[in-house]
């Protein structure tokens, strides 16, 4: 998978929406958020020129070669960067070398709606119930955790409202 700046802005605003971008699903054509990305991307061109402008010719570089050991690089301001692994890639429009900067690894607990997602995968249909409880979450965060799934047509409800079942889609 490659993340790209318009995924991980996503998935700063949801993780559903991350996914489903992530597999290359597009949105219904708002009009509005055609508007907000173009700005985006002209307010994004413009800081690159700028920052460009800022550091001297030697210091800096543009698509810098996959091979190069980016640990030891000695420029300062990099552009348009693909940096990957085995398994995943991202692009960076601007990086800036820090000196004595420690990096550190983002860690932490998968998203709940991957994780209910998970379950819906592995028991086929759970009620609410059995859901709030695998979570650890209460009735409303369950519902919270399952209205945009359904929304974005990953989960489907079926029965009644009192003997309903979530299963996905």
């Amino acid at each position: 998978m490659r993340i790209t700046s318009p995924i991980f802005d996503a998935f700063l605003k949801c993780a559903t929406k991350c996914h489903l971008r992530s597999l290359g699903e597009t949105g219904s054509g708002n009009e509005y958020a055609e508007w907000v990305r173009g700005q985006d991307e002209s307010y994004q061109r413009e800081a690159v020129r700028r920052l460009e402008e800022a550091v001297p010719e030697t210091e800096r570089v543009v698509a810098p070669p996959t091979n190069e050991n980016l640990k030891v690089a000695q420029w300062r301001l990099v552009t348009d960067l693909l940096a990957q692994t085995p398994d995943m890639g991202a692009d960076s429009p601007v990086s800036e070398s820090r000196p004595n900067e420690e990096t550190h690894e983002i860690s932490g607990p998968r998203p709940k709606q991957e994780q209910l997602l998970q379950l819906l995968r592995d028991h086929k249909s759970l009620t609410p119930r059995e859901i709030w409880d695998a979570l650890a979450v209460s009735k409303q965060g369950t519902l919270d955790l399952l209205r945009p799934l359904i929304q974005a047509g990953l989960v489907k409800r079926i029965g009644t409202q009192k003997t309903g079942h979530y299963i996905l889609a």
